[in-house]
């Protein structure tokens, strides 16, 4: 005869267990997420880092120390810095340029820097206050904005030759470049526009009103939209080169940048201590994250 407290005591007992089990795999998973999204390691380089590039042929990552006067180079593999390059006044900017090597530093010229030996190899004078810097892959040139001379520099790669410079508004400063188009916008904090530059003429075809002091700028190729901090973010269709929307974010957002994983666009809004998360499919915001003060 089947004891029935026996039976149940021993369903009940198999209950437990799966459920233990379940439990602690959620607890795995949710402790693999995190071990996942912790920070690994901090790495003390100069004072006061900008901006960063990275360079896949070596692995390493140059970072700007806007008051050391240098550039700290980060072994990827072992996360530290193999090496302190000293450049001009005040870096800001940095690209690397995968035709040639060189990784592109704007220091009150532009500083270029042999990415297999990490070395000056040429110093490059352009306008007035350089600020940022970017690599175009379809021409091969590197495109640098002076601040203070309301224009753009074009270095030829090949050569690390200024071949022009072109007049946009005022105090130019973020700059990003669209692969669909082939153009590139520069964001004007004096004159609160967007300049749009035609690289294979490299020529200026528009100057696209915004708000107040734009200031970064970034490119979505799952979209074809560029988005500007100026106030709020705003959303321009690269197709058309027009305003299409204006998301509201933190107090003063400063740097954008795409997420090519999620579709996400990053905003670091200044005097909230907030990273608003905008989703590129709807161009709305879906999470703010804190920061540290």
């Amino acid at each position: 005869m089947i004891n029935k407290h026996s039976v149940s005591c021993t369903l009940i007992l198999r209950l437990l267990v799966v459920t233990a089990v379940a439990l602690l795999f959620s607890i795995f998973l949710a402790l693999e997420r995190v071990w996942a999204d912790s920070m690994i390691k901090n790495v003390d380089v100069g004072n006061i880092p900008d901006s960063v590039a990275f360079n896949p042929s070596n692995g390493y990552t140059y970072v700007t120390n806007v008051d050391s006067n240098t550039v700290s180079v980060i072994n990827g593999s072992t996360n530290t810095v193999i090496k302190n390059i000293p450049v001009g006044w005040s870096p800001l900017g940095v690209a690397f340029d995968p035709a040639n090597g060189n990784v592109y530093i704007a220091s009150g010229t532009v500083y270029v820097i042999d990415g297999s030996i990490n070395t000056v190899i040429k110093n490059i004078p352009v306008g007035l206050h350089p600020s940022k810097v970017i690599f175009d892959p379809n021409s091969s040139n590197v495109y640098v904005t002076n601040v203070d001379s309301n224009t753009v520099s074009v270095i030829d790669g090949s050569t690390n030759t200024v071949i022009k410079n072109i007049h946009v508004g005022s105090h130019p400063r973020g700059i990003a470049f669209d692969s669909d188009n082939g153009n590139l916008y520069i964001a004007n904090e004096g004159s609160y526009t967007v300049s749009v530059i035609d690289g294979s003429t490299n020529t200026v075809i528009k100057n696209i009103p915004v708000g107040w002091s734009p200031l970064g700028v970034a490119f979505d190729p799952a979209n074809g939209n560029v988005y500007i901090t100026s106030g709020t973010v705003y959303v321009i269709d690269g197709s058309t080169n027009t305003v299409i929307k204006n998301i509201p974010v933190g107090l003063h957002p400063s740097k954008v940048v795409f997420d090519p994983n999620s579709g996400n666009m990053y905003v670091t809004n200044v005097y909230s201590n907030t990273v608003s998360v905008i989703d590129g499919s709807t161009n709305t915001v879906i999470d703010t994250i804190p920061i540290g003060e």
